[in-house]
C-alpha cells in the first residue's frame, strides 16, 4: 500500500503586537466618550481682572508718558524763547525809573567809592570796570569776555575780590561787547556795548540781575512793553 502525507495546516495568525485584546476595546471606548475638563468659572474670572488690570496699568503708564513728553515739549519751547541778555551802553543817564544794570563812572569821587581806585588809568582804549550784585556787593570771580562786532572773543578776565576787572592791554579802536558770565550761575548779566575811540575809557560798573530782577523785567515787559519801571 502507498502511503500518501499532507502538509500540514499553517499556523494560526498570531495577534500582532499593537493590536489591543478585545478586553481593553471598552477602556478605550470610554476614554474616547469622554466629557472634556471644564475649567471652573471662577478661575476664567480671575484670568479677565488681570488682564483687565494690565490693561488699566498699560493705560496709566502711556498717560504718565505722554504728559512727560508734553512737559519736556514745554519746557524745551520755554528754553529755546528765553530772553537773550539785553545790549546795554553804559549812561550815567538817570530817565530810566529803576537803577539801570550798566552805567559810567564819573568823577573822582566815585571812581574812588564806587570803583575803589585812587586815580584813573591814563593809557587809552584800556577797559575798566566793577561787577555787583543788585544790594551792591562786589562779585569776585566773574568772567568777562570781549567781543567785537562779529561774536569773535578777543579778550577774557575775570574780576578780582572787590568785583574789579580790567583789559592787561590797550584794545584797538572800534565796537565791542562785554559779555558777562557767573561760574556759578547765580546771576545774569546785560550785555554791555561799548566804544573805544583812542581816548581813555571811563570805569563802568555792572549790576547783576538776580531771580526776582529778572522776574519783575519780565512782568514789566508783558504788562507795560517797557523794562525801564
Amino acid at each position: 500500500d502507498r502511503i500518501i502525507s499532507y502538509p500540514a495546516p499553517p499556523p494560526p495568525h498570531s495577534i500582532p503586537s499593537e493590536v489591543k485584546p478585545a478586553r481593553e476595546i471598552p477602556t478605550i471606548i470610554n476614554n474616547f466618550g469622554r466629557t472634556p475638563e471644564i475649567v471652573p468659572n471662577q478661575q476664567i474670572n480671575d484670568s479677565y481682572k488681570e488682564q483687565e488690570a494690565m490693561q488699566k496699568k498699560l493705560s496709566e503708564m502711556t498717560s504718565e508718558k505722554d504728559a512727560l513728553l508734553k512737559q519736556l515739549d514745554n519746557l524745551k519751547r520755554e528754553l529755546e524763547t528765553a530772553e537773550k541778555p539785553n545790549i546795554i551802553r553804559p549812561s550815567n543817564s538817570t530817565e530810566t525809573r529803576r537803577e539801570p544794570t550798566i552805567k559810567t563812572i564819573t568823577g573822582k569821587a566815585e571812581i574812588i567809592n564806587e570803583l575803589g581806585l585812587p586815580n584813573l588809568p591814563q593809557t587809552p582804549n584800556l577797559i575798566i570796570g566793577v561787577i555787583k550784585d543788585s544790594q551792591k556787593k562786589f562779585l569776585p570771580n566773574i568772567i568777562i569776555t570781549v567781543k567785537d562786532n562779529k561774536g569773535m572773543p578777543l579778550r577774557a578776565f575775570k574780576t578780582n575780590k572787590l568785583g574789579q576787572f580790567a583789559s592787561a592791554t590797550p584794545l584797538s579802536n572800534g565796537t565791542f561787547n562785554l559779555e558777562i558770565e557767573d561760574p556759578l550761575k547765580r546771576y545774569i548779566f546785560d550785555i554791555a556795548q561799548i566804544t573805544l575811540s583812542g581816548k581813555i575809557f571811563l570805569p563802568i560798573e555792572i549790576i547783576a540781575k538776580g531771580e526776582r530782577e529778572i522776574l519783575r523785567e519780565k512782568l514789566s515787559k508783558e504788562i507795560f512793553g517797557n523794562p525801564n519801571i
